[in-house]
């Protein structure tokens, strides 16, 4: 299983790390005229570890100075829903269903 710590991820480049609320933020700058950047948050649930990201809203320093779409406590309290596991309820999916679909238009 993949390490999520900001020792490990100093080496894969990424721009910035921060281990907060009993799990890990790293984050990639965005590129000029290319990749707008990305967010990840992991978290450790157990033996599993959830991962989530988001990109799209440029990234230019820590994220949790941005006015992200999806802020940085949101995707913590994401991932620490027990719903996001390795299995979830039938409920949970039927929800997922009814979303609207993703769009590019926030």
């Amino acid at each position: 299983a993949a390490k999520f710590t900001c020792k490990r991820l100093q080496d894969d480049f990424y721009s910035g790390c921060a281990a907060i609320e009993g799990g890990v933020l790293f984050w990639e700058n965005g590129t000029p005229e290319g990749d707008p950047g990305v967010v990840y948050v992991a978290l450790r649930k157990g033996d599993a570890t959830v991962l989530l990201f988001d990109s799209g809203p440029p990234i230019s320093k820590d994220p949790r100075q941005l006015d992200l779409r999806v802020s940085v406590e949101e995707l913590f309290a994401i991932a620490k829903d027990p719903r996001v596991d390795l299995t979830t309820s039938a409920s949970a999916l039927q929800a997922g269903q009814e979303l609207d679909s993703w769009s590019n238009n926030p």
